[in-house]
């Protein structure tokens, strides 16, 4: 009897002897969630294996085909404490986790962050320092601090024709003006006022 051929699709799962023919049997056919892990050949079936599954804490580093399996990789885990997550996490990509910033020396967090969320930064308000002691300017009503502005507020201008000055104008202090002295009928000016 003529021996049995195996066609391109089959491969030989029994070999023939001098008394029985070979046995073709179709190949394995990959479906649609497996990929190959063993080429089909004249003598061997070809082996599939169903695709990896990535989780929820992971995304796909690379992708699936009919030869390769998908690759899943950890998402990124941001440090909320220094950083926020600038952009979010698909089923192909990975979360960003970008470093928050640091507000310098003369600005303040003027907006807090959130996971989502840089911290802003606004620069400290400048008070306008005076010319002199008697000028006009202002002083920092309310000190800077890493949250908060400075508050800038006009100094007391005194009316030297009624008052004088008291006290000197600070950085952080107002210029105090106090009434002049008046004398009375039975007085005399000894000392003459000044600013």
């Amino acid at each position: 009897t003529p021996l049995a051929t195996c066609t391109s699709t089959e491969w030989e799962d029994v070999q023939e002897t001098k008394t029985s023919n070979r046995h073709c049997k179709a190949h394995t056919v990959c479906l649609g969630h497996e990929y190959e892990t063993r080429a089909a050949s004249w003598d061997t079936d070809r082996t599939c294996a169903s695709h990896t599954t990535c989780a929820d804490s992971q995304y796909e580093s690379k992708p699936a085909h009919t030869h390769e399996d998908r690759e899943c990789t950890v998402l990124s885990a941001c440090d909320y404490a220094a950083e926020w997550r600038s952009t979010e996490h698909t089923a192909t990509s990975d979360r960003v986790c970008t470093p928050l910033t640091a507000c310098g020396a003369t600005q303040f967090e003027s907006t807090e962050e959130t996971q989502t969320a840089d911290r802003v930064c606004s620069d400290h308000a400048v008070c306008a320092t005076p010319a002199d002691d008697h000028a006009a300017g202002e002083y920092a009503s309310t000190a800077a601090g890493t949250h908060k502005n400075r508050v800038c507020s006009a100094l007391t201008t005194c009316d030297y024709a009624t008052e004088y000055m008291s006290a000197a104008p600070g950085s952080h202090a107002d210029r105090v003006c106090t009434p002049l002295a008046t004398c009375t009928s039975t007085e005399w000016e000894d000392v003459q006022e000044t600013k």
